[in-house]
């Protein structure tokens, strides 16, 4: 069997870099999505903290390993839906915003300001129907 590195000098390119980077972030939230609670919040924060630690990232590894030790030491079933609860509402309230300022820019013609307010109303909607669909997965 012939190897092909011996041969070829291989030199990573800043997309196979990133391609390499988004298999592993994607590899990682699909072996996530199984996950519900706080089972779900540990494997995403040990996610990145093995992403920091490839990476050398030292200070963001101490980081995540206080958020860790914090989020086992703290986490249960009611905070989870504490939190959720609390970023429905916060999601709730960005749509209103974003919705009064849509109504503002059509009163005032402003074809850019619409076409910005209608995005992030459309993101928003997203985040909120992912948020119900987290908490759906916990109750």
């Amino acid at each position: 069997m012939i190897n092909i590195f011996s041969k070829y000098k291989v030199i990573p390119t800043t997309a196979g870099i990133l391609f390499m980077l988004s298999s592993t972030s994607l590899a990682a939230s699909l072996a996530c999505s199984d996950l519900t609670g706080c089972e779900k919040k540990f494997f995403e924060i040990e996610s990145q903290l093995a992403i920091a630690k490839e990476h050398g990232n030292k200070y963001k590894v101490e980081g995540l390993k206080k958020a860790l030790h914090a989020a086992k030491s703290n986490c249960s079933e009611k905070t989870l839906k504490e939190d959720l609860l609390e970023k429905i509402n916060d999601a709730n309230n960005d749509i209103a915003e974003y919705e009064e300022d849509l109504l503002d820019a059509k009163q005032a013609d402003e074809s850019d300001k619409v076409s910005k307010y209608q995005k992030k109303i459309t993101a928003e909607k997203l985040k909120l129907k992912n948020l119900k669909d987290e908490l759906g997965k916990i109750n």
